[in-house]
């Protein structure tokens, strides 16, 4: 289903967003969290399918990022397209203001203390299932971050003729123009830097200036998203 259409304030103006009845895609790209959804229209680069969608789509990364986002089943995902109502519950014109969400170290904590009077092997099994969902939760938020700082490279182009930033104007002050919130390091809640520790990212530009690399990094030093246009240097 149809949900918002890139215009022509950004270089991806004719992309697609659909919602395959789970989870938002980007024509060319793939899947992406409702909170990209949001920062795309705050930037002003979306024209949505109908203010309805646009309403539940703020609502949903709300749900989203408090982790909690609601199931949908297909009655519920067809209902999107018609009018809403306060019967359904995604139908808030804006989100609320998110809570913090709570540390993973208090949940492993909570988890423990509940599990071990029962037995150890239970909490041996759903402790190393909370941390790998931890894990996973931050790479995705890598990806997310990456995939901002690409669109303020494309925002760059435009202002630029078609040349891409060079690896010292790829910062926080140099793109401020281009990128609203600097995306955050996960693993640090730090802003994102050039690097290859957790959290951050690689960026090299051909001399040129007509191809750039882009790459986020996950536990290790291993690359969890390459959003490169050529070069293999990285």
């Amino acid at each position: 289903m149809l949900v918002a259409t890139f215009g022509p304030t950004t270089a991806w103006v004719g992309k697609t967003v659909t919602w395959d009845g789970n989870q938002f895609v980007l024509e060319g790209y793939g899947c992406i969290p409702g909170s990209a959804l949001v920062d795309y229209d705050q930037q002003g680069h979306l024209q949505w399918a109908s203010a309805e969608l646009r309403s539940w789509a703020w609502s949903y990364a709300h749900w989203e990022a408090s982790g909690a986002a609601p199931v949908q089943t297909a009655t519920q995902t067809r209902a999107v397209a018609q009018p809403l109502t306060t019967a359904q519950p995604w139908a808030a014109a804006q989100p609320a203001a998110t809570k913090k969400p709570i540390p993973v170290w208090a949940i492993v904590l909570i988890v423990a203390a509940v599990l071990l009077p029962v037995g150890g092997l239970c909490a041996a099994i759903v402790i190393p299932m909370v941390l790998v969902q931890d894990q996973h939760s931050k790479e995705a938020a890598v990806k997310e971050g990456t995939h901002s700082l690409q669109v303020g490279i494309q925002q760059w182009t435009l202002d630029h003729q078609n040349q891409y930033p060079s690896a010292s104007d790829l910062n926080r002050a140099a793109m401020a123009s281009y990128i609203d919130v600097w995306p955050t390091n996960p693993y640090t809640d730090a802003p994102m830097m050039e690097g290859t520790s957790p959290g951050d990212f690689g960026y090299e530009v051909s001399p040129d200036g007509s191809w750039f690399r882009l790459v986020g990094y996950g536990e290790g030093g291993r690359i969890v998203i390459d959003l490169s246009t050529g070069g293999t240097t990285i």
